[in-house]
């Protein structure tokens, strides 16, 4: 399971937003720009063989930020 990550926050209604994490540590993550992980749809679902080569992981900083994100927001799983 994944969320979808964004470089596109500005474009986003204040509502849209507010479900939006940022990711501090970008560059460590493997990305080319200041991005957000869009939470709005919830996580996405991929079959195991189609994940063969990881590129990029969040630092256990924002791991352990985006969790108590999660928890914030009763709408979500965590």
């Amino acid at each position: 399971m994944a969320f979808k990550i964004t470089s596109q926050f500005a474009r986003g209604s204040e509502k849209i937003k507010a479900n939006y994490f940022k990711i501090n540590d970008w560059q460590q993550a493997s990305l080319s720009k200041q991005s957000w992980i869009d939470t709005n749809i919830g996580p996405l679902e991929f079959p195991a063989k189609m994940v063969t080569i990881p590129f990029g992981r969040l630092t256990e900083k924002d791991r352990v930020r985006f969790h108590d994100f999660l928890s914030k927001h009763s709408n979500k799983k965590v």
